[in-house]
């Protein structure tokens, strides 16, 4: 399911919070999660709103499953930080601006990744180095 770049920024921090599904998911369904948003700083409405659409389909969000509409550069350095524990020295940032080079991770991860970006980012694998590119 595709969600906005500020939904994926929600569920990564609930996560680095230690909040799991189970957590999430019952302050969503009690419509308790204003907790929530004060331990995360910020507004989870929006979660509460896909929570809404589909039970089912929000926790396959939480735990993963999901695409960024439209996935920036600062967007994607970011989520690499937060749901990979990716971090600047790990890669380098293309000359054009529009990318990261030199990022030595192994296929499985470069899939994950790769489900997440929105259709304009391109992946070019070079032996043990990925670039993700717009």
């Amino acid at each position: 399911m595709e969600i906005s770049l500020m939904e994926a920024y929600m569920i990564e921090v609930l996560k680095t919070h230690r909040y799991t599904y189970d957590d999430v998911q019952l302050c969503l369904h009690q419509n308790q999660y204003h907790d929530l948003s004060k331990v995360a700083d910020m507004d989870l409405t929006p979660l509460k709103h896909l929570y809404d659409q589909s039970p089912e389909q929000f926790k396959c969000i939480y735990e993963g499953d999901y695409k960024v509409k439209f996935m920036t550069l600062n967007g994607f350095k970011n989520i690499l930080r937060m749901r990979f524990k990716l971090i600047e020295d790990q890669y380098e940032l293309l000359a054009q601006g529009n990318g990261i080079e030199k990022l030595a991770i192994d296929e499985q991860t470069e899939r994950a990744i790769s489900t997440i970006l929105s259709n304009n980012w391109k992946v070019k694998r070079n032996g043990e180095f990925v670039t993700f590119y717009v």
